[in-house]
């Protein structure tokens, strides 16, 4: 029967007891959740919340009402719940189940899931594919083989680690410090550099300067300059503006085969070695001279170059040019013919200046003796002076010099 209609101008009763004919609605007073009504044969609930009820059509205010003990079999299949009704979660992470099995967000982003994107089979297979797998040998540094495997170098950890705090190309600074040098042939005027280490000068068509770098700051550094040639051409090795090169400002390569070896201090050029040609001379006389009395004269008859190491005798002149600079031991040696008058007087003359005093020269006056006399004098010589013989005689006559030599030798730079 419709519950509508037995429902429809029935008179509503609120009492303790049941409805007990038709027709009769009772709010149970004892049951304040409870709405019964008679429909002739027997009492019915309408209403009771403690009860199951399907509502078909109806609308539950969610603010108003709890609903509880829903289970996932009493929802629809197709009630297409929106995701946005569920409680939020971090945005913009990947969901996964948590040790309860509830859905909970990721610590991987959604940025890092796409990076998947295109991936067309398991990643750890395709990533063991791409890189062969060996066994390495623990210490050693790995290095990739002929078939772009990976395998033990016999480089170990400890001598990879010495590579630690290098700054550029190591063979590149082993050359610098003493491999390979670098070798040059100079033929002028030419100012070194910090990669310089041999210069070879070759000075036949004239004489010339190398200058050198600074010393400050190359502490250390080492040039080796040579000359190569046989001429009398000078090559003069000059220090940066007022550095020095040993004790002088400069030093002059005269022969061939002269070497100078320097080494920079931080603030001046010192020489390791001098490696020079001995310069040694001795020219002899070749027939008499006739020496005027009282005058000093210069010895013209000294024509034999016996030995000269380095061309310094000019025969045209008489004199012998210094082709380097240093200290040189000069020794003039001369004899006159007998004369028991006066006295001899042998002596020198630098650069064409004047000769000593007699009183200030060795002399010797024997009735008869034609020994002879030497002068021995040590001279500072600058590159490209010259000595001369000079003798002077008192006879009271002239007298023959019938005979001389001129011996040289340097001593010392």
């Amino acid at each position: 029967m419709d519950v509508r209609s037995q429902l429809k101008n029935a008179q509503v009763e609120h009492r303790g007891s049941n409805p007990t004919k038709k027709g009769e609605i009772v709010i149970q007073t004892a049951d304040s959740n409870q709405v019964e009504y008679h429909d002739g044969s027997a009492v019915r609930t309408v209403v009771n919340t403690d009860q199951a009820q399907v509502l078909t059509g109806k609308t539950v205010d969610a603010d108003l009402n709890t609903l509880s003990n829903i289970k996932n079999a009493e929802i629809k299949a197709g009630a297409a719940i929106a995701v946005n009704k569920l409680a939020a979660v971090t945005a913009s992470r990947a969901l996964v189940s948590d040790g309860s099995g509830f859905i909970s967000p990721a610590t991987t982003t959604a940025t890092e899931i796409g990076y998947v994107n295109g991936v067309t089979s398991a990643i750890q297979t395709q990533l063991d594919g791409k890189v062969g797998h060996s066994t390495l040998t623990s210490g050693r540094v790995p290095v990739t083989g002929a078939s772009n495997t990976v395998s033990s170098s016999s480089v170990t950890s400890t001598e990879l680690g010495y590579l630690s705090g290098v700054t550029s190309a190591i063979q590149t600074q082993l050359n610098a410090l003493g491999g390979t040098l670098s070798v040059s042939t100079k033929t002028g005027n030419y100012t070194a550099n910090s990669g310089d280490n041999v210069l070879l000068c070759d000075s036949t068509s004239g004489a010339f300067t190398i200058t050198l770098y600074t010393a400050v700051g190359n502490t250390g550094r080492t040039l080796v300059i040579q000359k190569t040639d046989s001429s009398f051409n000078v090559v003069t090795v000059d220090g940066d503006s007022t550095e020095t090169v040993g004790a002088t400002t400069s030093v002059g390569l005269s022969a061939k085969g002269d070497s100078l070896t320097i080494v920079s201090d931080g603030s001046n050029w010192k020489i390791l070695s001098f490696v020079s040609e001995p310069v040694v001379a001795r020219i002899d006389s070749s027939g008499n001279q006739s020496i005027n009395n009282t005058t000093w004269t210069k010895v013209t008859n000294l024509a034999t170059a016996v030995i000269d190491t380095i061309g310094g005798w000019d025969g045209t002149n008489d004199r012998y040019y210094f082709r380097t600079s240093g200290l040189y031991e000069i020794s003039c040696f001369v004899e006159f013919a007998a004369s028991s008058s006066g006295i001899r007087v042998a002596s020198m003359t630098f650069n064409g200046g004047s000769v000593p005093t007699i009183s200030g020269a060795a002399s010797w006056s024997t009735s008869g003796d034609t020994g002879g006399q030497t002068r021995t004098y040590i001279y500072s010589a600058s590159a490209n002076d010259y000595v001369e013989c000079a003798v002077y005689q008192g006879s009271g006559g002239s007298l023959n010099l019938t005979g001389a030599q001129l011996s040289i030798k340097k001593i010392g730079r």
